[in-house]
């Protein structure tokens, strides 16, 4: 019981990153890159659970944001799904906040290589490095969340 009430309350926070994406963070760009909430809010609950509740996260943050945005959801859920299965399988090196910081950022690079493959841009070299940026600052993004999420879900050891 007590780990389905934990699955709904991170799908609603979940949920809640991509309502926060979708009405502020979508307008906010540096050079082309752009912050990608609940991509990194999945992430980093992948990092510190299992390769099938990463990619459960990743399915559900790309099926809620692809639905408010009106993306196509094929191509968010998939390259979520991947990009959260990759980092779940990481779980088991138990990263610290900096190195789970780096891995949110390769997972995010990950997902986006993906959704450029899926969904081919009319400027590829444009595309990378909005990618590329948009990686560099998820994982800034994630220091703190990462921390959080490590702190909320890894029992303390007596």
């Amino acid at each position: 019981m007590k780990s389905f009430l934990n699955a709904v309350a991170w799908a609603v926070v979940i949920a809640l990153a991509c309502c926060v994406q979708v009405t502020l963070l979508a307008r906010m760009n540096l050079f082309g890159g752009r912050i990608d909430l609940p991509l990194v809010v999945a992430l980093s609950l992948a990092l510190v659970s299992r390769p099938s509740a990463g990619a459960l996260a990743g399915f559900w943050s790309g099926l809620v944001l692809g639905a408010l945005s009106g993306a196509t959801l094929t191509h968010y859920a998939l390259s979520r799904v991947l990009a959260g299965y990759f980092s779940g399988s990481m779980s088991k090196y138990e990263p610290e906040w900096r190195s789970g910081a780096l891995l949110v950022a390769l997972g995010s690079l990950i997902a986006g290589m993906i959704l450029v493959i899926l969904a081919p841009p009319p400027a590829l070299g444009v595309a990378l490095r909005d990618t590329i940026l948009s990686a560099i600052y998820n994982g800034v993004v994630a220091m703190p969340i990462f921390a959080l999420v490590r702190k909320l879900l890894r029992p303390k050891v007596v």
